[in-house]
C-alpha cells in the first residue's frame, strides 16, 4: 500500500474552516506559504500567521456570521491586494480582542461599522468608543548604500504615523463629536514604540538639561484631534499588549 502522509495541525484546521472557498483565494494561498516558510526556519509569528487568522475568523464566525461575512467579503474582493487584506486582518485582530472583553464582561455590546469607524464598543455603563483601526507597513527601498530609511517616525513626511492619522481625519474620521480611538498596528519588526511616541511627539530631543520625547507641539496639539480620546498602538499582532497614549486635552470644549 502507498505510504500516506499524516494529517497535520493546519490541515485539520483548513478542513475545519466554515469557509474553504475563502482558502483558495490569492490572499489565502500567500498567508499560507509565508506560514510554511517561517515555520522551517524558525521563524514564525504565531500571532500574526495563517492559522491565526484562520482562527480568527472562525472565532467571529461562532459569534456574528453577519461580522464575519463583512471581513470575508472583503478579502475576497481586496485578495489581489496584499496590503489592503493585511489592514483588514489587522481588523480581524482587533475585533477578537475586543470579543474576549465582551466575553469577560468588560464590553456589553460590539458592533462593526464601515463608514466613520471599524468598531463601535459599548461599556457596561452605556458608555461607548469608536474605534478607527489601521495598519502601518512600510516597505522602502534601499537607497544607493543598500541601507533602509524609515519614515514613519517622522513628524512631516507623508508615511509618517502623524500625518496618516491626519489623512483619516480629513477623510471625515476620527472627527466626530464623540469618544474616537486610533488604533494601529504595527506590522513590521523594524519597529519600535520610538516609531509611534517620536512621530506623535515633536520627536525624541538631546539636551544639556535633559533627554527625552519633546511633547511641546504633540500631534495633540493639533485642533483637529480634539475628539480623538488616544491612539492605542500594538505591534505585529500582539493586541494584549497594547500601549495606549492618552490625549490630554480631552475633552475639549467647543
Amino acid at each position: 500500500m502507498p505510504e500516506m502522509n499524516p494529517l497535520t495541525g493546519l490541515d485539520l484546521l483548513e478542513r475545519a474552516f466554515f469557509n474553504t472557498d475563502l482558502l483558495a483565494t490569492s490572499y489565502f494561498n500567500r498567508k499560507r506559504e509565508e506560514y510554511l516558510a517561517t515555520q522551517q526556519i524558525g521563524l514564525a509569528k504565531p500571532l500574526r500567521d495563517y492559522p491565526r487568522l484562520l482562527n480568527a475568523l472562525h472565532e467571529i464566525h461562532k459569534h456574528r456570521d453577519d461580522h464575519v461575512r463583512s471581513f470575508t467579503k472583503r478579502l475576497r474582493e481586496q485578495q489581489q491586494d496584499y496590503g489592503s487584506c493585511e489592514a483588514v486582518f489587522a481588523e480581524v485582530i482587533v475585533y477578537v480582542g475586543c470579543l474576549r472583553q465582551l466575553w469577560e464582561g468588560h464590553l456589553t455590546e460590539l458592533e462593526l461599522q464601515t463608514d466613520s469607524h471599524d468598531l463601535r464598543l459599548t461599556r457596561p455603563d452605556e458608555t461607548q468608543a469608536f474605534l478607527e483601526v489601521m495598519c502601518i507597513m512600510p516597505n522602502p527601498a534601499p537607497g544607493p548604500t543598500g541601507l533602509v530609511r524609515y519614515q514613519t517616525h517622522t513628524q512631516d513626511e507623508v508615511s509618517s504615523i502623524r500625518q496618516k492619522l491626519f489623512q483619516k481625519i480629513e477623510r471625515g474620521q476620527l472627527s466626530a463629536p464623540r469618544e474616537n480611538w486610533a488604533v494601529i498596528e504595527l506590522n513590521d519588526t523594524a519597529m519600535t514604540p520610538f516609531t509611534v511616541l517620536s512621530s506623535l511627539s515633536s520627536g525624541y530631543k538631546i539636551g544639556p538639561q535633559s533627554e527625552g520625547y519633546d511633547w511641546s507641539d504633540s500631534f495633540f496639539h493639533d485642533k483637529r484631534t480634539k475628539h480623538i480620546r488616544g491612539v492605542v498602538y500594538f505591534f505585529v499582532g500582539h493586541y494584549g499588549g497594547r500601549q495606549v497614549l492618552l490625549n490630554p486635552s480631552w475633552p475639549r470644549s467647543g
